[in-house]
Protein backbone atom coordinates (compact mmCIF):
# COMPACT_ATOMS: atom_id res chain seq x y z
CA UNK A 1 0.00 0.00 0.00
CA UNK A 2 2.78 2.41 0.79
CA UNK A 3 4.82 2.32 -2.23
CA UNK A 4 1.90 2.70 -4.78
CA UNK A 5 0.06 5.68 -5.96
CA UNK A 6 -2.30 6.45 -8.78
CA UNK A 7 -0.86 9.73 -10.61
CA UNK A 8 -3.93 11.38 -12.69
CA UNK A 9 -3.84 15.00 -12.64
CA UNK A 10 -5.90 16.71 -15.58
CA UNK A 11 -2.70 18.50 -16.61
CA UNK A 12 -0.79 14.68 -17.48
CA UNK A 13 -3.91 13.93 -20.18
CA UNK A 14 -1.74 14.31 -22.88
CA UNK A 15 0.81 11.66 -21.48
CA UNK A 16 -1.56 9.73 -20.32
CA UNK A 17 -3.07 8.82 -24.03
CA UNK A 18 0.60 8.53 -24.86
CA UNK A 19 1.00 5.63 -22.73
CA UNK A 20 -2.39 4.03 -22.31
CA UNK A 21 -3.46 6.08 -19.00
CA UNK A 22 -0.08 4.49 -17.14
CA UNK A 23 0.07 6.86 -14.22
CA UNK A 24 -3.67 6.12 -13.52
CA UNK A 25 -4.02 2.64 -13.62
CA UNK A 26 -0.42 1.22 -12.53
CA UNK A 27 -1.51 0.84 -8.94
CA UNK A 28 -4.33 -1.64 -9.81
CA UNK A 29 -1.77 -3.86 -11.65
CA UNK A 30 -0.24 -3.69 -7.95
CA UNK A 31 -3.65 -5.19 -6.62
CA UNK A 32 -4.59 -7.59 -9.60
CA UNK A 33 -1.69 -8.85 -11.14
CA UNK A 34 -2.74 -10.97 -14.13
CA UNK A 35 -6.00 -8.40 -15.38
CA UNK A 36 -3.91 -6.47 -18.56
CA UNK A 37 -3.44 -3.06 -19.13
CA UNK A 38 -6.93 -2.97 -21.60
CA UNK A 39 -9.20 -4.79 -18.69
CA UNK A 40 -7.59 -2.01 -16.13
CA UNK A 41 -9.61 0.94 -17.83
CA UNK A 42 -13.20 -0.54 -17.82
CA UNK A 43 -11.98 -1.73 -13.84
CA UNK A 44 -10.39 1.70 -13.10
CA UNK A 45 -13.29 3.81 -12.17
CA UNK A 46 -14.50 1.54 -9.32
CA UNK A 47 -10.94 0.48 -8.58
CA UNK A 48 -10.05 4.14 -7.80
CA UNK A 49 -12.44 4.01 -5.44
CA UNK A 50 -11.89 1.25 -3.43
CA UNK A 51 -8.36 2.16 -3.75
CA UNK A 52 -9.14 5.88 -2.02
CA UNK A 53 -10.90 3.87 0.53
CA UNK A 54 -8.31 1.64 1.95
CA UNK A 55 -5.46 4.87 1.79
CA UNK A 56 -3.86 4.48 -1.50
CA UNK A 57 -2.07 7.88 -2.22
CA UNK A 58 -3.39 9.85 -5.03
CA UNK A 59 -0.91 12.45 -7.03
CA UNK A 60 1.35 12.74 -4.01
CA UNK A 61 3.70 14.18 -5.36
CA UNK A 62 5.94 15.02 -2.25
CA UNK A 63 6.90 11.61 -2.92
CA UNK A 64 9.40 12.17 -5.74
CA UNK A 65 11.24 14.21 -3.13
CA UNK A 66 11.13 11.81 -0.43
CA UNK A 67 12.82 9.22 -3.06
CA UNK A 68 9.74 7.57 -3.38
CA UNK A 69 9.26 6.47 0.45
CA UNK A 70 5.90 7.14 2.26
CA UNK A 71 6.84 9.33 5.25
CA UNK A 72 10.27 11.46 5.30
CA UNK A 73 13.27 10.23 7.48
CA UNK A 74 14.08 11.20 11.01
CA UNK A 75 16.47 13.17 11.47
CA UNK A 76 17.99 10.07 13.52
CA UNK A 77 17.74 8.08 10.56
CA UNK A 78 19.81 10.74 8.47
CA UNK A 79 22.75 10.85 11.06
CA UNK A 80 22.60 6.60 10.94
CA UNK A 81 23.06 6.71 6.96
CA UNK A 82 25.95 8.71 7.37
CA UNK A 83 28.14 7.17 9.75
CA UNK A 84 27.28 3.45 8.27
CA UNK A 85 30.46 3.01 6.31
Amino acid sequence: MQQCQVLNPWWLTPMQLFCFNFGSTHAIHHFAVREPFYIRQWTAPKAHRVMKEMGVRFNDYGSFLRGNRFHRNTPAERHQAVLIP
